[in-house]
Formats: structure tokens, sequence, C-alpha cells
């Protein structure tokens, strides 16, 4: 999956939010993919083919620690990051 791939080359703790976090990792997918959207991001976050993750990264939506968990298990992240994502 490009998503772990790119993920994993972005240090979260680097970020002082977590929607400057997914940002990045939208815009490093979307750097490879041109075609890649905020649907298919969300989608492939486990989330469903919606806006959420436009929403999140912008600010108009809190990313709930339910989420974060779907973040990190779709990233392939440690449970202990969960938290660090949360808002």
């Amino acid at each position: 999956m490009v998503l772990r791939q790119v993920a994993a080359k972005i240090s979260a703790t680097k970020f002082l939010t977590a929607e400057e976090f997914l940002g990045a990792v939208y815009q490093a997918a979307k750097d490879q993919i041109e075609s890649y959207s905020y649907v298919k991001f969300t989608e492939d976050l486990g989330f469903g083919a919606c806006n959420a993750m436009y929403l999140i990264v912008h600010g108009k939506r809190p990313l709930t620690m339910k989420g974060a968990q779907k973040v990190v298990q779709a990233l392939d992240r440690s449970e202990e990051h969960t938290s660090e994502l949360q808002s």
C-alpha cells in the first residue's frame, strides 16, 4: 500500500498536531499519485468513501480517539501513536 510506505517516511512527532501530520501524509501520497484525492485518502484510512479527512486536516472536524485508532491501524503504526494523533 502506497499510503503505508509514504507514512513510514514521515515522523508524527515532527508535527504539532495530528492535522498537520495527516496533511503531510496526504500531500506525500498526492505527490506520488497525481489523481489521489481526499476521498481516496479517507477510504484508505478506513473511514469509508467520504470527505472526513479533508475536514479533519482543515480543522473543520476533530479527530476522535476512535478515528486515531483507525489511522494508526491503517498506517501500520504502533498503538502508542494513537494518543499522539488524537486532537
